[in-house]
């Protein structure tokens, strides 16, 4: 069985929503995300993550924490949208208390406004101007990107989906420009954290109405640490 397509976006076919999915995931949609590594960086500099080994250890751990985190957070955001129940402010501060970081939080409204910026210009919807109200215009990642895929028409799952190739893509190319790993090298890589995580995809779309205090919000204090720690640094190559 596969997803309903969220009430309240345009009336789009199966044609128009593939392609949609597919130019959400092109590394070339204007999301900002190229210059960002999702922390891959910032913990390069407290470790060694040259070899593929440990880039796979790294994938799992941010899909461990911050994707799981996110995949609830589209879930339920996606869901209140279709439900005509989504409460902006409320959405806000839900995702604003699941990052501890200063500097992740900035990078997460630079990111969320990027989002926003792109997607009113290509689906343009009054959707994706109420999204940032609450923060005059600078909403948090996630919710623009829920956002942004309600109104293209993704399903909750494909959703889910697209927001954690993102992720994944961050550090993988991240780690061929930072250690010269092998571009097909890194691609295999990328495939296969998203198929050890694949049910991330499930797990977010099954949260529906589940009220935001049941969310699980899985984290790692060393993710925080270093993001402080690279946001002060001289001489990075990603913003975050």
């Amino acid at each position: 069985m596969t997803d309903p397509i969220l009430e309240g976006s345009r009336p789009r076919n199966d044609a128009t929503r593939h392609a949609a999915r597919t130019v959400l995931t092109d590394g070339r949609f204007p999301s900002g995300g190229h210059a960002h590594s999702a922390g891959f960086e910032a913990a390069a500099t407290l470790g060694d993550l040259d070899h593929p080994d440990e880039l796979d250890r790294f994938l799992d751990g941010r899909l461990a924490t911050t994707g799981a985190t996110d995949a609830w957070l589209v879930g339920a955001i996606t869901a209140r949208i279709a439900n005509n129940t989504i409460d902006w402010k409320e959405t806000d501060t839900e995702v604003q208390a699941r990052i501890m970081s200063p500097a992740l939080r900035t990078v997460s409204r630079t990111l969320g406004r990027q989002w926003l910026r792109a997607g009113r210009r290509i689906w343009p919807d009054p959707l994706l101007n109420e999204v940032g109200l609450p923060n005059s215009g600078n909403p948090h990642q996630v919710a623009a990107f829920a956002a942004v895929a309600s109104v293209a028409g993704l399903s909750p799952t494909d959703a889910i989906a697209v927001h954690l190739h993102h992720l994944v893509s961050a550090v993988t190319t991240a780690a061929v420009r930072l250690h010269g790993l092998d571009p097909f090298t890194a691609q295999r890589h990328h495939l296969d954290a998203l198929e050890r995580w694949h049910h991330l995809t499930k797990v977010g779309a099954a949260a529906g109405m589940t009220p935001w205090r049941d969310l699980p919000a899985p984290s790692g204090p060393m993710t925080d640490i270093a993001a402080e720690r690279h946001a002060r640094m001289n001489g990075r190559l990603f913003q975050s």
